[in-house]
């Protein structure tokens, strides 16, 4: 499996979306799949998550709206062809499939598919996924939790 972020998006809160990395690479192994909700990111991979919030509801100004239900985004490499010349180039890119349903009704709408290739973007994914990441938030955690031995 491709390194993922796999986002279950809550229908009123986008910051109270769950965003797990499926496939982290660890020495010779893979991470079971960590989660944390979007609201409890660091401040400046919260503000990224909030920026690809607000463009994404741009991708289909829907008269009665939708919501994001599911996102699911994977780095790519992929060819791009030069402005004014006919030679081209690699580049990474965050592959995004987003399933999603209308506001009014509820039922589902037709999946949107956008690749995003900011700066930001791709430094998102890439902490995100990035073994560092989950194991320097699980040192924090222990570090902030009181162990059954302590007294009160």
């Amino acid at each position: 499996m491709n390194t993922q972020l796999q986002i279950t998006c809550h229908a009123s809160d986008w910051d109270a979306s769950f965003i797990v990395a499926v496939g982290v690479p660890h020495e010779q192994r893979i991470l079971q799949p960590r989660t944390i909700m979007a609201r409890d990111l660091p401040p400046e991979l919260l503000a990224i998550w909030q920026q690809a919030v607000q463009y994404f509801l741009t991708l289909d100004p829907a008269p009665d709206g939708w919501t994001a239900t599911h996102i699911i985004a994977e780095k790519e490499e992929a060819i791009r062809q030069l402005p004014g010349a006919e030679t081209t180039e690699l580049h990474m890119q965050l592959r995004c499939s987003i399933n999603r349903i209308w506001t009014s009704n509820g039922t589902t709408a037709p999946p949107i598919a956008q690749c995003l290739e900011t700066a930001e973007m791709l430094a998102f994914f890439d902490t995100l996924t990035s073994s560092e990441f989950w194991l320097a938030e699980r040192q924090h955690n222990a570090t902030i939790q009181p162990s059954a031995s302590t007294p009160n």
